[in-house]
């Protein structure tokens, strides 16, 4: 299978599994002759590189699970640069268009790169109990993160009627794009 077509076959399935378009946009990246103005798409855990905002398939991909992005701006001595290193250890720098973007793609592509961990503490298999002030209480409910929505069931039990095929009646979702998550172990 040649790149490109692996290039595709990722964006083919990551579009069939529905994943959340967390950003998109131009960005300046640096490559051997330079820096080069390109268009982006962060779709959930991976960064596609396009030849234009029309373009349907991708030219790169950078895997951020478990990667990292960090402000590179003050050690670059560049505005708005950001620096983005993949699960595979390649290092990427961006420059943003403005520091509202800046904060923006940082935001997206933290988020990106924490999903995975995130899963370790709350996998859609297990969930956990959390209390939720419902009126002028606070009522524990069960509460599972699944493709970057948390949703919120009265019991777990909600939860494995779900998985056997019958209806449950869920709480509510909250939808987790754009949200600042923070985890400790």
């Amino acid at each position: 299978q040649t790149s490109a077509n692996r290039k595709q076959s990722s964006l083919t399935m990551a579009l069939a599994g529905a994943p959340v378009l967390l950003k998109q946009g131009y960005l300046q990246s640096k490559n051997m002759w330079g820096w080069k103005r390109e268009y982006y798409r962060l779709l959930q855990d991976s960064l596609f590189k396009f030849a234009t905002h029309d373009s349907k398939i991708p030219l790169d991909e950078i895997t951020l699970t478990d990667g990292s992005v960090e402000d590179a701006s003050w050690e670059m001595k560049a505005a708005n640069m950001l620096r983005v290193k993949s699960a595979e250890g390649k290092i990427s720098h961006f420059v943003c268009e403005n520091s509202n973007e800046h904060r923006q793609w940082f935001d997206a592509l933290y988020y990106a790169t924490t999903l995975s961990r995130l899963a370790e503490y709350c996998s859609p298999l297990s969930g956990g109990w959390l209390k939720l002030k419902e009126g002028n209480i606070f009522v524990k409910r069960w509460f599972v993160i699944k493709d970057s929505f948390l949703l919120c069931y009265h019991t777990r039990e909600d939860m494995n009627k779900l998985r056997a095929g019958g209806k449950t009646k869920r709480k509510f979702v909250l939808p987790l794009v754009g949200a600042v998550l923070a985890y400790y172990k």
